[in-house]
């Protein structure tokens, strides 16, 4: 990605209201997740969970890249609603790890996996017998 300089950054953000979601629509990069920490540091922007941030992020991004929308749909379900909501379940409240959010991002990409190759072989979960998979 590229890793834009602090003052190119500030002049991004100049007139836009200072805020995670501003800082998450600029590309991503060190100067940006410094100016974060530093904003977070002094109080101007509430504490939140990076690792968390990243993978909700990601997990938006492979669901676009899916060409078909049912497959969008099927992987939305499966990533937000079993993958990460079960992780935020077991945190507790507390922040994700970056091993955690790896062990997220596997689970999801084998699920891409699967749903690439029934896609391959023109078939879909309730489609595909147990003899094929």
């Amino acid at each position: 990605m590229l890793n834009k300089s602090a003052p190119a950054i500030v002049r991004e953000l100049a007139g836009k209201e200072l805020t995670h979601r501003a800082l998450d629509e600029l590309p991503a990069g060190k100067t940006v997740e410094h100016l974060r920490s530093v904003l977070v540091a002094i109080g101007t922007l509430p504490e939140r969970d990076e690792q968390m941030s990243r993978l909700e992020r990601w997990t938006a991004w492979v669901i676009a890249e899916c060409p078909d929308p049912g497959q969008q749909q099927l992987l939305h379900r499966y990533a937000v609603w079993h993958v990460t909501r079960r992780l935020r379940a077991r945190l507790g409240g507390s922040h994700a790890t970056h091993n955690q959010v790896v062990a997220a991002q596997r689970h999801i990409k084998a699920a891409v996996a699967l749903l690439d190759w029934l896609y391959a072989r023109d078939l879909t979960l309730p489609t595909a017998r147990q003899g094929g998979l």
